[in-house]
């Protein structure tokens, strides 16, 4: 769900890692928590449209449009976002590849 709406709450809360789904506004997380509460992120690949789909493109734009936007950012952890549904292998396998391509120009 969308967690937008109380990110200045959590960042009072204090917390070390928080995981959130693909609604919620990832550039506003990044300068909001992670940069200078240094908060790690977890998440947001879409459950439903990137981790079933069987379109190898579809799941590859997904990972590389999220990357893009953390950037050389330190403390960002690619995960589902919001929950696992039953992902095909071959999937999680795109995802391994497309995060270790990036990490490599990075």
């Amino acid at each position: 769900s969308n967690s937008t709406h109380i990110i200045d709450s959590l960042i009072e809360v204090g917390m070390d890692v928080f995981n959130f789904g693909p609604t919620t506004d990832l550039n506003l997380l990044i300068d909001k928590m992670l940069k200078p509460e240094k908060v790690a992120l977890m998440g947001n690949i879409d459950p439903v449209k990137a981790l079933l789909s069987d379109d190898e493109e579809l799941i590859k734009k997904e990972i590389t449009d999220l990357l893009k936007k953390v950037g050389k950012e330190q403390g960002f952890i690619i995960s589902a976002g919001g929950g696992l549904n039953p992902t095909p292998a071959g999937n999680i396998e795109i995802i391994v590849e497309e995060v270790s391509e990036f990490n490599m120009h990075r």
